[in-house]
């Protein structure tokens, strides 16, 4: 996944949509680390994540911050 969306990552943000498992190989992928790391990352139902770059490594920027409408 992370090779398809490289090239359109060149042009702006890229969007994202999908269910928890896949997200958390996305996320450790993205880092470079092994698809089993995914099991430590826990990802809500409607949660946004953002992943980037700090200068030229690949960086997790925002992880599982609450959707805008859930209650405080």
């Amino acid at each position: 996944m992370i090779g398809r969306v490289l090239p359109y990552l060149e042009r702006g943000d890229v969007a994202l949509v999908g269910h928890g498992h896949m997200l958390r190989v996305l996320v450790v992928r993205w880092l470079e680390l092994d698809p089993a790391f995914g099991a430590r990352f826990v990802l809500d139902a409607g949660g946004l994540s953002i992943l980037g770059h700090e200068h030229e490594t690949r960086a997790v920027l925002r992880l599982n911050e609450p959707a805008l409408n859930e209650p405080a």
